[in-house]
């Protein structure tokens, strides 16, 4: 998991999709090796668009790096909810050339994270990172059109995982907090993900507000 970055080539259009960073270096590793992209580093022919899916640093870390030092200075194109949090320029929806055609659908993962549907004339792929197919309280389920595919580009981190049920998350959660505040102890909720965060506290204040607390 880290620096997600993949060029796709479709009908002669590249795309790269993501340009994330790995968390776990402080060198140069933390970023992919563009040099597999142009070794004359010329990015701006080398590449027809970037793609972000989502803002984790993992998916957008290392783009700031790849405009400002390599000089990439082509199209990069992200949702509204992720151009907010990631000032780059983008659109929902749009027709980036005559013959490149991109969309973008949610995936229920955080605010402003996407699969993309990318089309060239009448070769068309999906790709898509962290996915959910379980609504909660405050984002619902991955969703899409019925679509065509020549190609599908799918996260698989955690494809073997079998975790317990939502309910069964809540109701551990709902478990410790009750028994820390009938104690009259304080609680304390810290993440470095603020993705992570938001979606925990709103369901940490949900339940304490139907028992009562």
């Amino acid at each position: 998991m880290g620096k997600s970055c993949l060029v796709v080539l479709i009908n002669g259009k590249r795309i790269m999709f993501d340009c994330g960073m790995h968390m776990g270096y402080l060198n140069h590793c933390r970023y992919p090796d563009f040099s597999l992209i142009s070794k004359s580093g010329d990015f701006d022919n080398a590449l027809s668009c970037i793609v972000i899916t989502h803002f984790h640093m993992d998916h957008i870390g290392a783009l700031p790096y790849f405009i400002e030092v390599c000089g990439y200075d082509g199209p990069v194109y992200m949702t509204y909810p992720t151009k907010a949090l990631a000032p780059l320029m983008l659109k929902d929806y749009r027709q980036v050339d005559k013959d490149l055609q991109i969309c973008a659908y949610h995936v229920g993962h955080v605010l402003g994270a996407a699969m993309i549907y990318a089309k060239v004339g009448d070769v068309a792929i999906a790709y898509t990172r962290d996915y959910n197919m379980t609504p909660d309280r405050h984002l619902g389920a991955a969703q899409n059109d019925r679509l065509w595919l020549d190609l599908v580009i799918i996260e698989s981190t955690y494809a073997i995982t079998v975790r317990d049920s939502k309910y069964a998350r809540k109701r551990e959660l709902l478990k410790a907090v009750h028994k820390c505040v009938a104690s009259g102890g304080k609680g304390a909720h810290s993440y470095i993900c603020s993705w992570k965060s938001s979606g925990t506290l709103h369901t940490v204040g949900s339940l304490l507000g139907a028992h009562g607390f």
